[in-house]
């Protein structure tokens, strides 16, 4: 099938024609970046998880529009997974969340650890980090954007208990129970992995994690960074099985 070019859009109808309105910062790249033209072929997606292959119909300095002959919605990993990490450097989290949308990652859920900088969570750093996942999950033609959250301390994170219903872990180089094959072997559909930050969680932010029934596991024999152990965990927890299902 002949490559596509997708981007940000939304439905502005969806009969008697599906017919999507590009978002207005994408009207640029379209026109006078790639060199678009009225008849081509492109994708567009929305925020919410569907997406069409449509012809332009329209484009101008203002405005593109583009037709299709129906919607898609997108498929999704089969285990629903939230990744939980202190914050590490900013340029870290910057290298971190396009390989977590790859991945399907569903939710990243970020915090100050213990001892950890304040200024490593702005507003300017978390208003990036959105415009980071919206272009990664457009580049690897992933309809919808993970929720990204940030508290300033791991209690802040607990309080929300949004976590409840999930099977739960968190990455301990001393537990005795491996990565891979405790991820392999449950069998449910929503995983939550903490993951500390540079320096690791702290004794209390431990003791908190398994208060709360965070099971302890080790990512094998080598200490690794927060940025690789984040991604082990992601795509441990979301590729297996590899199995996939299409969300109805």
């Amino acid at each position: 099938m002949k490559h596509a070019f997708r981007f940000w859009g939304k439905l502005i109808s969806t009969a008697p024609e599906v017919v999507w309105q590009l978002d207005a910062d994408e009207v640029k790249q379209v026109g006078k970046v790639l060199r678009c033209k009225v008849g081509d072929l492109i994708e567009v997606q929305s925020y919410d998880g569907v997406w069409s292959r449509a012809h332009i119909t329209t484009l101008d300095a203002s405005q593109c529009l583009a037709k299709s002959d129906g919607i898609q919605r997108q498929r999704s990993a089969q285990r629903y997974l939230r990744i939980i990490s202190g914050i590490l450097k900013p340029s870290d989290v910057d290298v971190l969340l396009p390989s977590l949308v790859e991945l399907g990652v569903a939710e990243i859920h970020l915090f100050l650890s213990d001892g950890s900088a304040k200024h490593r969570l702005t507003q300017k750093h978390q208003e990036r980090w959105i415009r980071i996942l919206r272009s990664a999950s457009k580049q690897c033609k992933r309809a919808g954007v993970p929720l990204l959250k940030a508290y300033e301390s791991l209690d802040g994170l607990l309080q929300s208990d949004f976590y409840r219903n999930d099977r739960r872990f968190v990455l301990d180089p001393n537990s005795s129970l491996a990565l891979h094959e405790v991820i392999q072997e449950t069998g449910e559909s929503a995983v939550t992995v903490v993951i500390g930050s540079e320096a690791g969680l702290s004794a209390t932010e431990t003791s908190q994690l398994h208060k709360r029934d965070f099971s302890g596991i080790n990512c094998g024999p080598y200490i690794l960074r927060g940025l690789t152990a984040a991604i082990l965990a992601g795509s441990l927890a979301t590729y297996h099985p590899i199995a996939h299902k299409t969300l109805s």
